[in-house]
């Protein structure tokens, strides 16, 4: 199942929106992309609360928690664990990614390309780990603004018409949305909405506390 649409309203979407200026973008990718650079290597370990719709379109809600690695720009790994059991661990390391599911009776191992078409669509797209690191703000910004940027409040929202990260030949390119507000632009992505090709949303990710670096 797809991680439940939000229904609550965001404090700012009640603000009215202005354009953005093509020197308010550049300031916003150069923080964003310097503040990736101060977090090429890092580790780090919380938790997580997961709202999910199951087949009969109940919510349900699940607490965990997780660990993430990151190794540079194309080299990223995540595990999510409850109750000291691991549910699911998935690592990108270049051209390919995989995911061990342990939630099962069995334990199932999934390889994928990172470009391969599996991907572009349904729940494999959700756990490629780009588009999890994406999900919790770890994005490049491009250099030329998007056409939706505006500013909004203090903050602004725009979206990304795909994900491109990597680096030379390691670079891929996910042809997703990603519906981004930054509050401050110190702090990065606050949230991250994921949609799909008809733009209905099938993941929203928010980051409820924030510490500068």
């Amino acid at each position: 199942c797809d991680v439940a649409p939000r229904t609550e309203p965001d404090q700012n979407d009640e603000k009215v929106a202005r354009p953005g200026t093509a020197s308010e973008w550049a300031e916003l990718a150069r923080t964003q992309n310097h503040r990736l650079q101060l977090l090429d290597l890092f580790t780090t370990a919380g938790t997580i609360t997961i709202d999910m719709r199951d087949d009969e379109d109940r919510l349900q809600r699940e607490q965990a928690d997780h660990r993430i690695w990151r190794g540079g720009a194309s080299k990223s790994a995540i595990k999510i664990s409850k109750l000291g059991s691991t549910l699911v661990s998935a690592a990108w390391n270049g051209p390919r990614w995989w995911i061990f599911d342990e939630s099962g009776d069995e334990v199932t191992l999934q390889v994928r390309s990172i470009d391969a078409r599996s991907t572009a669509r349904g729940t494999d797209r959700l756990l490629a780990p780009p588009i999890l690191m994406a999900m919790i703000g770890l994005v490049p910004f491009p250099a030329t603004a998007p056409e939706d940027f505006v500013g909004v409040g203090d903050g602004f929202r725009f979206t990304l018409r795909g994900i491109e990260v990597g680096d030379g030949g390691e670079r891929v390119f996910f042809p997703v949305n990603a519906e981004i507000l930054v509050r401050r632009p110190l702090d990065g992505p606050a949230s991250v909405r994921l949609r799909d090709e008809s733009g209905a949303e099938v993941a929203w990710s928010e980051l409820t506390r924030v510490d500068s670096v």
